[in-house]
């Protein structure tokens, strides 16, 4: 979910036009935002330059030790699921449109792919069980995992959402091309129809579902995959990261994709490197589900 390059609210579809003093209060309001972000992002770059907060312990790390031919295969298996879901919810609620059919859709394909979740959990407790030779990598505790999530999204919202403002505005100035104040098409859905009881129902599953299915997938299977095909942290995390981007890219309006495009990529980047800070995928888990509220919260705010 990414919202980028708000400049201020946006009026529904045929609804009345804002005064010109609504307009320069929300505009006003808006660049305060903004602005917020950008020295809250300055702020948390020269901590984590100065404390050297990047660096992590060599044998510190996630601890999924199956094969990673066998990662990779699941996480095909857990794309095909979820498009699979998408087919049969399609088939099933023919003729259901809007906000109701997004939803549906979203809850066939998050049960398919819930059922991968467990297959996968499965296997990689019994490989935990059955490892004795080599010693699995260190984990920080839950609490504290719990807790470097929560401060990671403090880090990552303004952080991810500066990195997309700064090239929305550089889009301007090369092309001429403003980019839409919602950059991902389920916050256009929720927008073009507020108070639809769906909307609520999309928008608990992108905070509360959609963080640990994409996690799972990203940070959990092709992450890891990557990590013991061989790849050192970094080029893990930034493989990750290119087709975490990737596979959001038909969900980004094309006036807004590079903005978008650079807002997630900054914040796929910084889950991973939570993931690999901690060992454990509920971190990365708490900050994309507090990054999707805040980007809810933002959309609700350009109604």
């Amino acid at each position: 979910m990414v919202a980028s390059g708000f400049q201020g609210p946006a009026s529904e579809a045929g609804g009345p036009v804002s005064t010109a003093g609504e307009g320069a209060l929300a505009a006003g309001f808006s660049t305060m935002v903004g602005t917020t972000l950008v020295v809250l992002a300055g702020l948390f770059i020269v901590l984590i330059i100065v404390r050297r907060l990047w660096v992590i312990p060599r044998r510190h790390g996630p601890s999924w030790p199956l094969q990673p031919e066998l990662l990779l295969f699941a996480w095909i298996a857990f794309l095909l699921a979820g498009i699979g879901g998408s087919l049969i919810a399609s088939r099933l609620f023919e003729g259901v449109e809007g906000l109701e059919s997004r939803a549906l859709s979203m809850l066939v394909a998050y049960a398919l792919q819930g059922v991968m979740i467990v297959v996968v959990g499965v296997l990689v407790a019994r490989a935990r069980r059955s490892e004795s030779s080599d010693p699995l990598p260190s984990r920080s505790s839950f609490g504290a995992s719990v807790g470097i999530g929560c401060v990671g999204f403090l880090v990552a919202f303004p952080l991810a959402q500066s990195v997309g403002m700064l090239v929305g505005w550089v889009q301007r100035v090369v092309s001429d091309v403003t980019p839409d104040l919602v950059a991902h098409d389920t916050l256009k859905d929720l927008q073009d129809a507020p108070g639809d009881p769906w909307g609520i129902v999309i928008m608990l599953l992108v905070v509360l579902v959609t963080p640990v299915i994409e996690e799972f997938a990203y940070r959990g299977m092709v992450q890891q995959g990557f990590r013991r095909i061989g790849g050192n942290r970094t080029g893990a995390i930034a493989l990750t990261s290119c087709l975490f981007v990737f596979m959001h890219v038909p969900a980004l309006p094309e006036a807004s994709i590079a903005s978008a495009v650079a807002t997630l990529l900054t914040l796929s980047v910084l889950l991973g490197w939570l993931f690999e800070r901690t060992g454990r995928l509920i971190t990365p888990i708490i900050a994309h589900g507090l990054f999707n509220l805040g980007n809810l919260a933002l959309a609700q705010y350009m109604m």
